[in-house]
């Protein structure tokens, strides 16, 4: 999915977060957004994946503006990877996986078979019938992306995905990230991690309103 933003503006009472903001999100590559605590980064990601309002400018999804109803429009061909993992702590991994759309239509057997199948591709077999909130930090996380995954998004939007996690955990995130690139995805990221912004194709400074191309710097 393809976003272009056109001089977007957002405020907090007096408060101008930022004004006139202009940038393209290219289709099935991974840009990270970038910028001082209270630049706007997290505000931006959900004004991106209409979980907040914005006060002025034009947003573009595959040549298409929507600015009213965007969840109602888009909510399919949208996926949020969360801080804090965005899991319903007290189910089961399998009633997490059940909030998919894609998977709860599907016939028992083969909704069954796609779950371990995903579990057993992220290293967390057996897993199904484990509450959330037993999990590790890393591990709740691969469930959170293993939902990306079955729900299959064209546009991945995701808030620090790493901050909370230790090497090796982190290392398995980004693995994840590439693979969700590999299918074509497009992935939008709000990161400090230094690793994630060296993984990233563009860089989106608010600070600086402007974006750094890491494909065209060669």
């Amino acid at each position: 999915m393809k976003i272009i933003v056109n001089n977007l503006t957002k405020s907090f009472d007096d408060v101008v977060l930022f004004k006139d903001l202009s940038f393209e999100i290219e289709e099935g590559l991974i840009t990270c957004l970038y910028g001082k605590s209270g630049s706007g980064k997290t505000t931006l990601l959900n004004i991106l994946g209409g979980i907040e309002k914005y006060d002025s400018g034009n947003i573009y999804y595959n040549g298409k503006e929507i600015k009213h109803d965007l969840r109602k429009y888009l909510k399919d061909d949208f996926g949020f990877i969360f801080q804090n993992f965005g899991l319903l702590e007290n189910e089961t991994v399998y009633k997490n996986f059940m909030i998919v759309k894609k998977i709860a239509k599907l016939k028992k057997g083969e909704r069954d078979k796609k779950i371990k199948d995903i579990l057993n591709m992220l290293d967390l077999e057996g897993m199904e019938k484990n509450k959330a909130v037993t999990l590790s930090g890393g591990e709740q996380q691969r469930v959170a992306i293993a939902k990306i995954i079955l729900k299959d998004p064209d546009l991945v939007l995701a808030d620090e995905p790493t901050a909370s996690l230790d090497a090796e955990n982190k290392q398995k995130v980004i693995e994840l990230l590439f693979y969700l690139k590999s299918l074509g995805k497009t992935i939008v990221i709000v990161s400090h991690d230094k690793e994630i912004i060296a993984i990233a194709d563009k860089i989106i400074d608010i600070n600086e309103l402007g974006v750094k191309d890491k494909l065209k710097e060669g």
